[in-house]
């Protein structure tokens, strides 16, 4: 079900829990455990983990990271609830819902992924470039792919139609995976798809297809998307491992962000992306503190999109070594 690193390579309460003075903090005590399993996607949003693993910043620590590869980051919330692994990336949304359902899991702050608050951005509708759909208004009644329903493209896609005056009851959602989507839009499978880089670029530079929007930032502009999470037990009960994790993955963040070439580097060994894609991609953004103000923003969205069925003390689900 996953791939080692090793054998494959293919985000104190302000608006949240502050981690930006990580980097500068004394390396933390001894971890508790030598050695955590952490599960994330083999993406770019998701390289801090790797970074901070390549530069030797987990090392430092005392601690090895086993890094494994998931198709998606909802499906590795069990796994933290097993204690299968010890960390994973998970979108917010799915963590707002997994919480819902009386799981005990809560996020921390450092390798959070953040989408852009200017466009363009990582995630967008695309239609076939003659498509007679001009405009996001024109999608209602129609067939969009988006990788699963109730994720996290799939509730930002219902609200980027809603603030376009389109009823999202009107459409039909098909899933799909990402590397799937360009020829099912080409094809005529489904009429438009939400997609996200480096697909996104792979359409749109052979000028096959074309942009009617994007998604996340449309609908909110800087938006955290997912972020490290684990189970609160796990927590509590290794807070010393923990802090050496946050520790490494904020020094990454705060590598990457401050050395672009060096990014480049690092994506391109992590994902087998060569650097002219990423170049047309552009770098992800990431942040090392979690926003409970931006975070109840998505909740409320997947409340009226329905993937909640009761509002959330966002708080609770911001990890505070003070608990």
């Amino acid at each position: 079900m996953f791939r080692t690193v090793g054998l494959f390579v293919a985000a104190a309460f302000i608006s949240g829990i502050s981690l930006l003075s990580v980097a500068s903090r004394a390396q933390p005590a001894k971890p508790e455990v030598g050695e955590i399993q952490v599960g994330i996607l083999p993406i770019s949003a998701h390289v801090p983990i790797f970074a901070a693993q390549e530069l030797g910043y987990f090392a430092e620590g005392g601690l090895k990271v086993t890094i494994q590869f998931s198709g998606g980051g909802a499906e590795l919330v069990p796994l933290l609830i097993q204690g299968q692994m010890q960390i994973a990336h998970v979108p917010v949304s799915a963590v707002l819902q997994a919480r819902e359902r009386n799981l005990d899991v809560v996020m921390i702050g450092p390798g959070t992924y953040v989408e852009k608050s200017q466009p363009p951005g990582q995630t967008a509708t695309i239609v076939k470039a003659d498509s007679k759909i001009e405009r996001l208004s024109d999608l209602a009644g129609k067939k969009i792919a988006v990788p699963v329903i109730n994720s996290v493209n799939w509730l930002y896609n219902r609200a980027q139609l809603q603030k376009a005056g389109v009823d999202p009851k009107t459409v039909t959602y098909v899933e799909l995976p990402f590397p799937n989507m360009l020829d099912a839009v080409l094809n005529g499978y489904v009429d438009a798809a939400s997609i996200v880089q480096p697909f996104l670029y792979f359409g749109t530079s052979t000028g096959k297809v074309r942009v009617l929007g994007y998604d996340i930032l449309d609908v909110q502009p800087g938006a955290q998307v997912a972020g490290f999470t684990v189970s609160r037990k796990w927590a509590l009960s290794n807070p010393r491992t923990l802090a050496v994790f946050q520790h490494a993955v904020a020094r990454a963040v705060d590598y990457l962000t401050a050395n672009d070439a060096e990014a480049v580097k690092i994506i391109t060994k992590f994902t087998k992306t060569k650097p002219e894609v990423i170049a047309g991609t552009g770098l992800p953004s990431w942040s090392n503190e979690l926003s409970a103000e931006k975070i109840e923003v998505q909740m409320r969205l997947a409340a009226q999109q329905g993937l909640l069925q009761r509002p959330q003390d966002v708080r609770q689900l911001i990890w505070s070594d003070a608990r």
